[in-house]
């Protein structure tokens, strides 16, 4: 392209002069680096080297000079980007004013930057097109203002983190990006699909991408205005490689492993879910071989799936199942694991020799006694599976009547609570609840992606299966039922998971989630859930203003408030992390809350979080 593309990146992390009002920001100091390389990217970037200047934590004095040196020595055909991440804030008018390293909240006239500053400074310019990128926050954590009146004009492209009055999430980690400024990187690096063939990213696709991200993510809404030629680039397009034909045949599972079991042990059936389909993409009919007559095979529709019944056999441990599209003749081999310990037997008598009856009737009884063992430890994993508690004493044999070293043997095989001191309780939510999570915690570890080819959005399908485990962790309502799980249906996207291998797991889940012990679990949480927003909303109720003096902007507090209740109500995640709850740093006005109730408040619910 003819036009020269230029940027300077503000970011702002700390602002030591007026510490309480301007608490120090994560996202910034990352915000700018990572745009920067996203912008310089050697494939997709517009920007050429040398192009990107940095401002990390200036002063007024020094961004203003910075801001006055890269406008005035534009040339027409240039297109230049003003990014800023930082506090933003506003006077009692509504003027937005960037803060700088040396900001006091109460001074913002003389120690910030003004929008008109920065208006008048982009007027005297001599470029065109100028795309205002700004990633501001309001007060504390969280973002906003009113940010697009403020810049628009002729030729400009203002694209900003959210509307007035709403708010935008800082950095939740050390070495991550703001929310916002996450977005448009990803955006940027990936490039989104045009709606036609032209090479390159618009600034209108790049707002949709980070539009549609945020609001999967949360409740912020950027906001978006061009007075301007549409259709203004801001990155390439990767080129399209030449990719092989896509596979016709998918199986959910391509490796079991069914551990330990007996000789003859009865095992329930294993599922393989197959999608097979011809060159044209309509379905098609496959096969299945089997090289070890120990596996009965057996095909079912609705959904088409493989059912492998395993009978195990002494010396025999690993088995190959093929699966043939019939159209295409692509295969798929499944690999079957186990170890299998061989049933005992008694003991062979002697041929010849001195006390063969006392010898035989010794060999009896020892059998007899390991038949039995095995019996008592078969109902102890029972008991564990289900749940009960089992005693352990100190110095004690855990269960008189079990044999020696039983219960490390139950537990073993199947891991189940730990021991408790109580022998007698029982607890429902015990066991096969962690053992459930455990469960839907590794199936997406299995999934694999589409390559070449596309399948299910990565993002979406892990989230989903991590807010399912994240709510029993957190002892939280289900976010779905069972029925819900088999309605989701998620994007698309290059290499995405394979979508059979997906679909199984939510079949799997689902029917996981429909054990009794699920529905106990939900209801108990339902009501565990439903108490604790009683006790914060109790606590929100009973905040007193000051009659006279200072105090916490109710404003500030209901809204934190109502973030911990949509938290712990499974609608949105919490803004910061339990830790830092009594440590938020609140506007004092005339006639607030209370400033020791308040902060008693969040000391009591930060306990009941944890």
């Amino acid at each position: 392209m003819a036009d020269r593309y230029r940027a300077i990146l503000i970011g702002n992390s700390s602002y030591p002069v007026d510490e309480h009002n301007l608490p120090p920001l994560i996202g910034p100091r990352n915000d700018i680096v990572a745009l920067r390389d996203a912008l310089q990217d050697p494939g997709q970037g517009l920007f050429g080297p040398g192009s990107v200047t940095l401002q990390p934590d200036g002063s007024m004095q020094e961004v203003l000079v910075g801001l006055d040196e890269f406008f005035t020595t534009a040339g027409r055909d240039e297109v230049l980007l003003l990014y800023y991440s930082g506090h933003g804030r506003l006077d009692e008018y509504g003027n937005l004013y960037l803060c700088t390293r040396d900001t006091r909240a109460d001074r913002l006239r003389s120690t910030s930057i003004s929008s008109r500053a920065v208006d008048g400074i982009i007027e005297g310019s001599a470029a065109s097109r100028v795309i205002i990128m700004l990633d501001c926050c309001h007060s504390g954590a969280f973002k906003g203002a009113d940010m697009v009146r403020a810049f628009e004009g002729t030729g400009r492209y203002v694209l900003t983190s959210c509307r007035a009055q709403e708010l935008a999430n800082d950095a939740s980690a050390e070495d991550g990006t703001s929310l916002f400024t996450g977005q448009v990187v990803a955006g940027l690096r990936t490039a989104p699909a045009a709606r036609s063939t032209a090479g390159h990213l618009t600034l209108e696709e790049l707002f949709e991408f980070t539009r549609n991200g945020l609001a999967e993510l949360g409740r912020q809404r950027p906001q978006f205005k061009a007075d301007g030629e549409g259709g203004l680039a801001i990155a390439r397009r990767r080129a399209r490689p030449t990719r092989p034909a896509a596979p016709t045949l998918h199986v959910s599972e391509v490796r079991l492993d069914l551990g330990q079991v007996e000789a003859g042990e009865t095992l329930p059936a294993e599922r393989v879910y197959v999608e097979a389909r011809d060159s044209e993409g309509a379905p098609a009919p496959w096969t299945v071989e089997c090289d070890a007559d120990w596996i009965a095979t057996s095909r079912h529709m609705e959904p088409e799936r493989l059912e492998l019944l395993v009978t195990p056999r002494a010396g025999h441990s690993r088995a190959n199942v093929h699966v043939r599209n019939a159209a295409t003749g692509e295969s798929r081999t499944i690999r079957l694991h186990l170890q299998v310990q061989p049933a005992p037997g008694p003991s062979r008598p002697p041929a010849a020799g001195p006390d063969l009856v006392k010898a035989a009737e010794l060999a009896q009884r020892k059998f007899a006694q390991q038949a039995t063992d095995r019996k008592k430890v078969a109902q102890l994993e029972h008991l564990i599976t289900l749940g009960w508690a089992i005693p352990l004493k100190p110095g004690a044999d855990p269960a008189p009547e079990l044999p020696a070293g039983a219960v490390q043997t139950a537990r073993n095989r199947n891991p189940g609570p730990r021991p408790v001191a109580d022998t007698r309780s029982r607890s429902a939510l015990g066991g096969p609840v962690r053992y459930i999570r455990d469960r839907i915690d590794g199936l997406p570890r299995t999934f694999r992606a589409r390559r070449p080819g596309s399948g299910y959005a990565r993002d979406q399908a892990d989230r989903l299966f991590r807010e399912i485990v994240e709510a029993i962790d957190q002892r939280r309502p289900l976010p779905f039922s069972a029925d819900d799980l088999l309605k989701i249906k998620f994007a698309r996207e290059p290499n995405g998971y394979i979508e059979t291998e997906v679909d199984a797991a939510l079949k799997k889940t689902a029917d996981m989630l429909r054990q009794q012990v699920m529905v106990q679990y939900h209801v108990k949480c339902t009501a565990d859930m439903n108490h604790m927003i009683s006790r914060i909303s109790g606590l929100r109720a009973s905040l007193r203003r000051c009659r006279s003096g200072d105090g916490y902007d109710p404003a500030e507090v209901d809204n934190l408030f109502q973030m911990i209740l949509d938290f712990r109500a499974g609608a949105s995640p919490l803004p910061m992390p339990v830790e830092q709850l009594d440590r938020v740093h609140f506007t004092v006005v005339p006639g607030g809350y209370s400033e020791a109730e308040v902060g008693a408040a969040l000391q009591k619910i930060k306990g009941m979080l944890r």
